[in-house]
């Protein structure tokens, strides 16, 4: 079997200064490319290593799910190729979606959201709510900026970084009390 690279789209730089990262395995004379999802900044990619380098917010759950891409792509390779179908980018790319839906990843700002819109169904009060709504925005800014954080990764070097991004923006770290 081919190696699987993971590699930095430079071409598609976004207007954040982020690039996306692609999957790229070569088969029978043609190159499945997959888009991983991830993005980065330049200095937070590693070129040699093909992962996210420490410098970058949330660089171990990204790079874990990196390493869990490869090891679906290599599993779905072996499935087609014992089962004597042939291997094409389809049937690749279907094994690596088949994976992706069965996956359900936590990312903090997501489950806060969700557990906003339960007290909303729960009759919190108007203040409430929007005070929750101000902190889910705040979350959310702060994964895009970052990268997201699973909620099992969450430690104290990631709470610190939060904390430090609500003082930039202008927010007192007592409105993510409910965190």
């Amino acid at each position: 079997m081919n190696p699987i690279k993971f590699k930095l789209a430079e071409s598609r730089k976004s207007k954040s200064g982020e690039y996306p990262i692609y999957l790229r395995f070569y088969h029978s004379d043609t190159e499945l490319v997959y888009p991983t999802g991830e993005k980065c900044v330049l200095a937070d990619w590693d070129i040699e290593k093909e992962k996210f380098r420490r410098s970058m917010a949330g660089y171990q759950q990204a790079n874990e799910f990196l390493q869990l891409l490869r090891e679906r792509l290599t599993n779905t390779y072996r499935e087609l190729r014992n089962s004597g179908q042939p291997i094409t980018n389809e049937a690749l790319r279907a094994g690596l979606n088949a994976s992706k839906s069965s996956t359900t990843v936590f990312d903090l700002a997501t489950l806060y959201e969700q557990y906003r819109q339960q007290c909303k169904a729960d009759g919190y009060k108007p203040n409430s709510l929007k005070s929750m709504g101000t902190t889910a925005s705040r979350l959310m800014r702060w994964q895009r900026k970052y990268g997201k954080v699973n909620v099992s990764h969450y430690t104290n070097v990631e709470h610190k970084a939060l904390i430090k991004f609500l003082y930039s923006e202008g927010l007192h770290p007592n409105s993510i009390g409910s965190l």
